[in-house]
């Protein structure tokens, strides 16, 4: 129908079926029409694997997760790195997790905000690449040091494409048709961090418009919406906005995750902060600015 009906959730694989089941439990609890005189909410659920660093089969998302997840969300600084459906993805072959990033256009093309927010899990070390720098290819080499008592086994990630969700939130009057436009430019930001968009990439875009909102009963028999219009500098800046911005959330989602741990003593590594520097430094990026 064109229109989200409830929060957008970020989960693992094998819990968006309980993710799903349990936003229709919030929903119904908050609403007592729903499913009697009105239609139910169809959730959005969506969904990356972390079977290499989780125990996946234990499927250890539950109910009251997700409802803390729903009822604890603010506005302000969003939390990044290995958090929330983030907490077990890998980004090229570093700790990946949660990123986020905006752009705010200029008052005289409306003043209007593209946000990004990313859960990454894709991409392999050489590919990653930083404003241009190629960051993995010089840091393919890396692991953390640690002390010998805390020596776990190597294990060997498959090289397929992983995957990565981007979602998209503007409040620049969009319709389907242009927030179509903008998702496809997401991927624009992907290859800019090295994505080739491997051959099993589930890599995929929500965008939506904060603006356009429709009455759950309409009143009348048509509507007046605001649109952005198709030419000039505005569309352009809101595509430029969303592949710079894609492109700095993935990014972050490296930047702010610290190695991890997972399951069967299995570890995988932070970016490390200052070597990316110093490899930013080597080409000609006299100051780095850190998220």
């Amino acid at each position: 129908m064109g229109f989200i009906e409830g929060p957008v959730m970020l989960t693992n694989t094998w819990n968006v079926p309980r993710v799903a089941d349990a936003v229709i439990d919030w929903s119904i609890e908050r609403n007592k029409s729903m499913g009697v005189d009105t239609w139910g909410i169809s959730p959005v659920v969506t969904e990356t694997s972390d079977q290499f660093l989780n125990d996946a089969r234990g499927r250890h998302v539950n109910r009251e997760h997700v409802f803390h997840a729903i009822d604890s969300a603010a506005g302000g600084a969003v939390a990044e790195g290995a958090v929330g459906g983030g907490t077990g993805m890998i980004c090229y072959d570093f700790k990946g997790g949660i990123g986020t990033a905006s752009r705010k256009l200029p008052d005289k093309l409306g003043g209007y905000t593209v946000g990004i927010l990313t859960q990454t899990n894709f991409g392999w070390r050489p590919q990653l690449t930083s404003d241009g720098v190629p960051v993995g290819r010089e840091l393919a080499q890396y692991k953390p040091l640690r002390r010998k008592s805390e020596t776990p086994p190597e294990a060997q990630r498959p090289l397929d494409g992983g995957s990565v969700i981007v979602v998209i939130a503007t409040d620049a009057p969009c319709s389907h048709r242009i927030l179509n436009r903008l998702a496809m430019r997401a991927q624009n930001g992907l290859a800019r961090t090295g994505s080739h968009t491997g051959n099993t990439s589930g890599d995929f875009v929500i965008a939506f418009s904060t603006t356009r909102r429709k009455k759950h009963y309409a009143d009348a028999l048509t509507y007046t919406a605001e649109q952005v219009i198709e030419q000039g500098d505005l569309i352009n800046y809101l595509f430029w906005s969303v592949v710079e911005a894609t492109e700095e959330a993935v990014l972050n989602s490296l930047f702010k995750a610290d190695t991890m741990i997972g399951r069967d003593e299995r570890v995988v590594p932070g970016l490390p902060i200052q070597e990316t520097v110093d490899v930013m430094k080597k080409y000609g990026h006299t100051e780095v600015h850190l998220p």
